[in-house]
């Protein structure tokens, strides 16, 4: 608002760096010929001019506000960054870029860039997890803690910042998929129904469908708690014969084993409630429970062991 851009006018004059388009201008031509001589270096002076530029990129972008060259150095400034191997910067200055220009043309290629971000930090924490719950005070391309904590946000920005975009899903899949192999099945979940739901057309829906179905299973806490993710995981099992029958045929073994499991828990949660009312005497409640059970589960060796008891009663 109004209250925060002067005091950054403050800041901006404190600091000898007021509103100057001359020289705004002239940091930015300062920045592109630093960058240009980067691009053609290699090594330790590579990485030292690309930081140079950087450093140019944001001067320019802190002297003109509001405006398409400020727009274009912050961009650049996160690309200088980005090849000076500085992440944590280089995501910083495409966060304010498009904190500032929620629809900058540059969407596609910051995109691109904090996905490659996303994924190598994603990379880091795989290869050593607990090492990276310390923080990092060394290594510029990772950022200072929560490296997989930070990759992920990165994902959910990505998704976001561009819902449309053409990475929108990917990183909605990459989240879900980190999420999934870290063990938080329940954030996996949200992400596979927001994919489900909002990117219909997404090359990752099958997989998604596959992923949210072990999901689901792996929510299952025991027969004393809530069966709505089983009863869940047998819809969308059924759901995904019936939208992806080539697709679902690869993977048939997988997904009848699945069918089954799950039916299977189901049933035995009728068992146990029917042998509670039966271990009480209260055989009406025992009959219903064993009824039920044989005509939902007939295919079961519950059902079978609920046909003699109900017998029996």
């Amino acid at each position: 608002g109004l209250r925060r851009q002067t005091v950054r006018e403050g800041v901006r004059t404190a600091l000898g760096r007021s509103v100057d388009e001359p020289a705004a201008r002239q940091a930015y031509a300062d920045a592109d010929a630093l960058f240009q001589q980067a691009s053609d270096a290699e090594g330790k002076e590579r990485v030292k001019l690309f930081r140079e530029a950087a450093e140019q990129y944001t001067e320019a972008a802190e002297r003109f506000p509001d405006s398409m060259l400020q727009e274009d150095a912050l961009f650049m400034a996160g690309e200088a960054n980005f090849f000076a191997d500085r992440y944590k910067d280089a995501q910083d200055a495409y966060e304010e870029l498009i904190a500032a220009y929620p629809n900058t043309r540059h969407i596609d290629r910051v995109d691109a860039r904090r996905f490659d971000i996303a994924q190598y930090w994603l990379a880091v924490h795989r290869a050593d997890e607990k090492f990276f719950l310390t923080p990092n005070w060394r290594d510029e391309k990772l950022p200072h803690n929560d490296t997989f904590g930070n990759a992920v946000r990165v994902f959910d920005k990505v998704r976001l910042d561009d819902p449309t975009g053409r990475l929108a899903d990917d990183a909605t899949m990459a989240a879900a998929s980190a999420y999934f192999a870290d063990g938080d099945f329940a954030q996996a979940e949200i992400f596979l129904a927001d994919l489900r739901r909002t990117y219909p057309e997404s090359e990752h829906q099958f997989d998604a469908a596959l992923l949210a179905i072990k999901a689901k299973m792996k929510l299952y806490q025991g027969s004393d708690y809530d069966s709505q993710h089983l009863e869940e995981a047998l819809q969308l099992i059924d759901l995904t014969f019936a939208e992806f029958p080539q697709q679902a045929a690869e993977h048939r073994e997988f997904l009848e084993k699945a069918y089954k499991d799950v039916r299977v828990k189901l049933a035995l949660r009728d068992w146990r409630t029917a042998k509670f009312y039966d271990n009480r005497k209260e055989y009406g409640g025992a009959r219903r429970y064993y009824t039920k059970l044989i005509q939902e589960f007939p295919d079961t060796s519950l059902a079978q062991d609920a046909q003699k008891r109900l017998q029996k009663i």
